[in-house]
């Protein structure tokens, strides 16, 4: 037993845990020690499992469940192995052809599976329609749109209002919006992993709007200093940015519980 035992620290990686250039090696060194002295630490991100696993491996190591591609796929980071996943319903390509004919400012999209990412360029009209169409002909878990510009409340509320109570549409970044399934979000599957892990308290850390659910579902929600106003008024606790290590500055916090 050591301090941190019983503890599930899910952080989300950009703009959390990852400035975009590089994890603040005080980050690597406390997770380190968090999973040494009995945490259990995993990943709560966007990005897919592959990317942890190529990129990431030898730097950083969840050992316990990772939550990936926004909550839609629960990976077993320690057996290597897929536990859980759920995809965009059928049907969607139809919804999802329309919103880029609706919204002009979208430059491309981005379609996800468990372990590859298909991105589109939305002005190759001629053959737009039946990339993605392919693409769709199997399992997507989310589908990413990039903007030219700011996606406002108003574009994400129309986006939302359009797809209906099955999907779930959050922002990523300012210029970037996602849809999936309404019930596999990053805070669904946060509390899977609780339920996997046998742990007795869930500490999530995030920075942006889709960290909302999995800040709401945590026992302890952190955000970050660099986080939207929206994600901290949803915190039980802010703590530093993401550039000044802000997992560190949390697993230094957890120590003193």
């Amino acid at each position: 037993m050591g301090k941190y035992s019983g503890i599930l620290l899910l952080s989300d990686f950009d703009g959390t845990l990852f400035t975009g250039k590089e994890i603040p090696q005080k980050n690597i060194d406390a997770i380190k020690r968090f999973c040494a002295e009995g945490g259990l630490f995993g990943f709560s991100s966007g990005r897919n499992y592959t990317f942890f696993l190529e990129e990431y491996d030898s730097t950083v190591r969840p050992n316990t469940y990772i939550s990936v591609v926004n909550g839609t796929v629960i990976y077993d980071y320690m057996r290597r192995r897929v536990v859980a996943e759920k995809f965009i319903k059928d049907g969607s390509l139809n919804k999802i052809m329309q919103i880029c004919r609706d919204h002009a400012d979208f430059t491309n999209i981005a379609l996800f599976n468990r372990d590859e990412i298909s991105t589109i360029d939305i002005s190759e009209e001629n053959s737009f329609f039946d990339n993605v169409r392919l693409l769709m002909s199997k399992p997507v878990h989310k589908v990413m749109f990039h903007s030219s510009k700011q996606i406002s409340d108003e574009e994400k509320k129309a986006i939302a209002d359009f797809l209906g109570e099955d999907y779930y549409v959050s922002r990523s970044w300012a210029e970037g919006i996602e849809i999936q399934s309404s019930d596999s979000t990053k805070g669904d599957a946060a509390r899977k992993i609780k339920e996997l892990s046998g742990a007795d308290l869930l500490v999530c850390a995030g920075d942006f709007e889709n960290d909302e659910t999995m800040i709401a579902a945590a026992d302890i929600g952190y955000a970050v200093e660099n986080a939207t106003e929206g994600l901290k008024r949803l915190a039980d606790r802010i703590t530093v940015s993401v550039g000044d290590g802000a997992i560190a500055a949390i697993i230094d916090e957890l120590g003193s519980i």
